[in-house]
């Protein structure tokens, strides 16, 4: 039987399974997502290639996420949670000659890194609802003499999560739009069209074999300095929630009561994400960096103009 930890994360991800199979283009195959199995890895390790430990015991907030976790252990742990999620194929013959288990890995590898970054983009979303909220809640009350002095110091100290947030966002649907377009969508439609002209078994084999690799090297998992760049800024996004859960949930927050609200907003301690900001900073300029350097593969360098479009990265 599975922990409780365990059923959570599956229940996460069981509706967006269903949206999965109805948005599917495998529509001349009902069957199709019956072959799929999702499942957790029997040995999972987490982003030191560590065998994962249990999590500790925490609460959800207005990110969707868990709240607080302080260590970087903590934060590795959970980050190690969702890159033990493995699909298992159930496959008949010939098609095993087709998905081998190295192959078979590769897709988990893809799997588990997307499936990552699609949840840091939907809790980075969830964020900016709930931060809405306490704005418009601000402009509000902005316009009542008896808090109008008040607003200005609580306002400054509640945009630092905002500021982080925007940032965050920008760099998290940059890579996540770089990965649909120029990566998914480039190379399924290669995949087709060699496929397609194929001449025998090998050929085709081939082609898959290619469309796997370019996959691997474009989502960076095949490059330990920059597949590590993206994990601890995964990790800072997965912090920062867990730092507004923390200091603006739901349980501490109270949009109903005013003068609970200012009180509660002035006593927020914003040294954690000062130093949050200072890091994710630091770290964005060095994967920065390391792409600059490669830009000159047109496929990076698509990454590179959507992350610096309006040159809002940090040049020092």
């Amino acid at each position: 039987g599975g922990s409780k930890g365990t059923d959570d994360v599956l229940a996460q991800l069981k509706d967006h399974w269903q949206t999965a199979r109805l948005s599917s283009s495998a529509d001349d195959d009902e069957n199709y997502f019956d072959r799929f199995v999702l499942a957790l890895d029997p040995n999972p390790t987490n982003a030191l290639g560590m065998q994962k430990q249990q999590e500790p015991h925490t609460h959800h907030g207005p990110g969707g996420d868990r709240t607080p976790l302080t260590t970087m252990t903590d934060r590795r742990r959970v980050y190690g949670a969702w890159k033990s999620l493995i699909l298992q194929y159930k496959m008949e013959w010939p098609l095993e000659l087709l998905l081998p288990d190295d192959i078979i890995a590769s897709y988990n590898k893809l799997f588990q890194f997307l499936t990552l970054v699609l949840r840091i983009k939907n809790h980075l979303q969830g964020l900016c609802k709930w931060y809405s909220m306490i704005g418009r809640k601000l402009d509000q009350l902005e316009t009542n003499k008896s808090y109008k002095a008040s607003i200005p110091a609580v306002r400054t100290r509640f945009k630092q999560f905002v500021f982080l947030r925007q940032k965050m966002a920008h760099f998290v649907e940059s890579l996540a739009m770089y990965l649909q377009v120029d990566v998914l969508e480039q190379a399924w439609g290669l995949l087709l069209k060699n496929v397609t002209e194929a001449e025998d078994f090998t050929a085709a084999k081939n082609s898959h074999q290619q469309y796997i690799q370019s996959l691997i090297k474009n989502c960076f998992l095949d490059c330990n300095i920059t597949c590590g760049s993206l994990e601890e800024l995964f990790m800072q996004c997965i912090q920062l929630v867990n730092l507004s859960n923390q200091h603006l949930g739901t349980g501490d927050i109270d949009l109903s009561e005013p003068t609970k609200l200012i009180q509660q907003l002035r006593v927020v301690d914003t040294r954690d994400v000062d130093r949050l900001a200072n890091e994710f900073g630091r770290r964005l300029y060095f994967f920065f960096q390391v792409l600059s350097n490669k830009k000159h593969l047109p496929v990076i360098n698509g990454l590179v103009l959507r992350l610096d479009y309006n040159r809002v990265m940090p040049t020092t």
